[in-house]
């Protein structure tokens, strides 16, 4: 009884709770009562920034202004004074578009007709040009026989009634057992060594005139060798012969740089560097506007900054050398580089005017009598020298096997003793 009695005192405890309905009218009033409530700070807010910020600012310090930053242009007419002293072509794209028309003053048939002309000049002197083969034989792995043939460019620079003296690239002639020069008309014959220059990597090849019928003597040329000292930075220039590498090949440019010296034994020669892509391969000449040959192109004188583009020595530095070599003389061999003590280094250093020797040659004529690197070189012969032209000069009067006085002054602990030395010259090998 007592159990029943229990079950229902506490039946209530069954019962369901239920949620209270939501009102959905007092429910919009309240989120329309917050947003109004918002908008009415975030104007307050406002209000208050703007009256009380020019309070603040003058309390926090004025705001700094960063000044802008004014790049100075350059002035596209302005010319440097060597450029207005030799002022250089403009160049100008294959396809010049209008507003190049309208500043160059040329049109598109004025631009091919500039071409056309510059491509006469080229080919002018292709009676002037040869094409040097050097002929060797050699034996593979398999002991199978093979001929080899090496390729470059020559230039006639000089004939004596009996034979044509062609000028070529000594690299052109290594190992080869033959030979052959190839005219303008296709006529191939055999040339012989004449002279070879091993300090400029030059060589003379001879080609008897009786080797040749007649028509080939006619359409043969001895080139013109012009005025390389009238050469400046801007002179336009055309590369003929092999100055990519192969032959019968050409391109136009301008010399970028003329006045790089490159240091040789016994002479110093003016470098050209030009704005045209070579070959370390290349060979041939640079020739000016008129066709004559300003330069003698050399790779081997390039740094690795300068390998891709074409270089020549200057050609007036030149002929003195290019006419013993087509005389079939050999050059007087001292083997000194040097470079020239100025007034001013002279006067700073204390040190006698002359020439600086930097290095001497292994085995040459001047190291085997005692002529040392740190000698000051003041006379040679006769001659006082200042310069390594000066030396040049001294030994293109001059002949191997011959006696030549060459005076020094070495310094010392009690400063520059001189130094009196007979040097017998020699050959360079």
């Amino acid at each position: 009884m007592s159990e029943e009695k229990d079950k229902e005192e506490f039946s209530f405890m069954k019962e369901k709770i239920k949620a209270k309905p939501i009102n959905k009218k007092k429910l919009l009033l309240k989120v329309a009562g917050t947003m109004v409530l918002a908008v009415l700070f975030g104007v307050v807010a406002s209000f208050t920034f703007v009256i009380t910020s020019p309070i603040a600012e003058k309390k926090c310090g004025e705001k700094e202004e960063i000044p802008s930053v004014t790049i100075p242009r350059d002035d596209e007419a302005e010319q440097n004074p060597e450029t207005e002293a030799t002022p250089a072509p403009t160049p100008v794209p294959s396809n010049p578009p209008a507003v190049i028309q309208q500043t160059v003053g040329i049109e598109v048939d004025d631009y091919r007709k500039l071409y056309n002309k510059l491509y006469a000049v080229a080919v002018g002197l292709d009676k002037s040009l040869v094409t040097v083969t050097a002929v060797s034989s050699n034996v593979d792995w398999f002991n199978v026989p093979y001929t080899n043939q090496g390729k470059g460019s020559g230039i006639i620079v000089a004939e004596n009634g009996i034979e044509y003296m062609i000028l070529t690239d000594e690299r052109v002639l290594e190992g080869a057992e033959q030979i052959m020069v190839t005219f303008e008309n296709d006529t191939q014959v055999e040339a012989t060594v004449k002279k070879i220059d091993h300090n400029t990597e030059m060589a003379i090849l001879s080609v008897r005139m009786d080797t040749l019928e007649e028509d080939t003597r006619n359409a043969v040329e001895v080139a013109v060798l012009g005025n390389s000292f009238q050469v400046r930075k801007g002179t336009p220039v055309i590369a003929v012969g092999s100055p990519l590498g192969y032959p019968d090949s050409m391109s136009i440019g301008m010399v970028t740089s003329a006045g790089n010296q490159i240091a040789t034994w016994d002479a110093n020669y003016t470098l050209f560097t030009t704005d045209i892509l070579g070959n370390t391969e290349g060979s041939g000449v640079l020739i000016n506007l008129d066709g004559d040959v300003i330069g003698v192109i050399t790779q081997e004188s390039n740094d690795n900054s300068s390998e891709n583009v074409v270089t020549a020595y200057s050609v007036s530095e030149l002929k003195s050398v290019i006419e013993h070599l087509s005389n079939g003389l050999d050059l007087a061999y001292m083997g000194i580089k040097g470079t020239p003590v100025t007034d001013e280094k002279a006067e700073e250093n204390g040190m006698p005017q002359g020439i600086y020797i930097v290095e001497t040659a292994l085995d040459s004529p001047a190291m085997n009598i005692g002529i040392q690197n740190g000698d000051i070189l003041v006379k040679l012969g006769t001659e006082e020298v200042k310069n390594m032209k000066d030396v040049q000069n001294v030994l293109l009067n001059l002949s191997p096997n011959q006696l030549v006085t060459a005076v020094v002054m070495r310094p010392g602990k009690d400063g520059y003793k001189e130094l009196t030395y007979q040097v017998t010259l020699g050959v360079r090998e």
